[in-house]
């Protein structure tokens, strides 16, 4: 019996999470759930569902908070939702481990990235990186701590990953291209071959993401609200992540640049589009950043209710391990393919996804 682990890594505000669930739902087999009610049966040449021992493992590491995206008229408007549990959220999903924190967990980082003469003097620079997706640092910081959950799940149950996606609440994941898991595999086992007389062996991480291209500034950016890789290329990514940037975003480059060059200069082959089938539930754009200016958004999140402890709590049961504190079916909208890599244009960035997932 073939065995495949999938580990689906969801990080920042919960702003849409019924997508998160509905891309749960979407990639709990597989095959292509549309495929095999139309077919009942396999693709040609690949085993029968009976026949694979798959499992999808989900981790979420998430804010108590939901926020703007841009700065309201006053930073009290900016916050949304306070002290929230994300109780149905667990319910609903039930991911092997969760964590969520207040924003204060990233004031060590903001002391850190004072550093940096344009960021000590950008006015109100803790608000705008708390309360909006200004730096995208909070992002950052939240797929690190996604990732180190899966980390620890896998070494603490001896669980091997066959393939790692990174995701965020505002993605609908529908399937795997071509409708199969094993599709993915083929595409990501182009390296794993140390015979292959390429300058890329096994050794070399490979990255899959939506888009990459140069802008108009000659930046390389890439997307990196949807990611695909093995676990080792991820655990590369994010070893010592972000605090080992020179810089955050928004002083002269976008957050896409900034993690473009962060994982291309770390000897990581990455590679576009990502092979899956998705959508996005809205269509933000987003200006290259300059100094303290915010990132235009547009579309309001959905909001969920509820309040949770700011003391650090680990419960664990029979699915979820949940760390609460600092110490620790949405309807498809607009199929995003490989023509709809967007074309830049005069004082545009970033059109299609941008930094949405604080």
């Amino acid at each position: 019996m073939k065995k495949i682990r999938v580990a689906l890594c969801i990080s920042g505000e919960m702003r849409r999470w019924p997508n998160c669930h509905n891309s749960v739902m979407n990639l709990s087999t597989p095959y292509s759930i549309k495929f095999l009610n139309r077919h009942n049966n396999a693709p040609p040449n690949e085993p029968p569902p009976e026949e694979i021992d798959y499992e999808l493992h989900t981790f979420i590491h998430t804010w108590d908070q939901i926020t703007y995206s841009k700065k309201q008229t006053t930073w009290e408007l900016n916050l949304r939702k306070d002290k929230l549990d994300h109780k149905e959220m667990i319910d609903k999903i039930k991911p092997k481990a969760i964590q969520i924190e207040s924003k204060d967990a990233l004031d060590v980082y903001i002391e850190l990235f004072k550093k940096n003469k344009d960021f000590r003097e950008c006015e109100d620079i803790e608000k705008k990186i708390k309360l909006t997706n200004y730096t995208c640092l909070s992002q950052f910081y939240s797929m690190r701590k996604c990732h180190d959950l899966r980390r620890k799940y896998q070494e603490e149950h001896n669980v091997e990953y066959d393939i790692v996606i990174r995701t965020r609440s505002d993605i609908l994941i529908k399937e795997f291209k071509k409708q199969s898991v094993f599709h993915v595999l083929h595409k990501l086992a182009v390296f794993d071959d140390n015979k292959k007389k390429h300058v890329c062996t096994g050794k070399t991480p490979l990255l899959y993401c939506p888009w990459i291209y140069g802008d108009h500034r000659l930046h390389t950016i890439m997307e990196y609200a949807l990611m695909l890789g093995r676990p080792a290329t991820f655990d590369k990514i994010f070893k010592g992540f972000p605090e080992k940037l020179p810089k955050t975003a928004g002083f002269g480059n976008t957050s896409h640049g900034v993690l473009y060059d962060h994982i291309h200069n770390d000897h990581t082959y990455i590679r576009a589009p990502i092979p899956l089938h998705y959508s996005l539930d809205h269509h933000p754009v987003e200006m290259v950043e300059d100094p303290c200016n915010q990132d235009i958004i547009t579309g309001l999140p959905n909001e969920e209710g509820g309040k949770a402890p700011k003391l650090a709590v680990v419960a664990e049961g029979d699915e979820t391990d949940i760390a609460i504190g600092e110490e620790n079916a949405i309807k498809d909208k607009n199929d995003i393919s490989e023509k709809d890599i967007p074309t830049p244009k005069k004082g545009v960035a970033v059109k299609g996804m941008t930094d949405g997932g604080s």
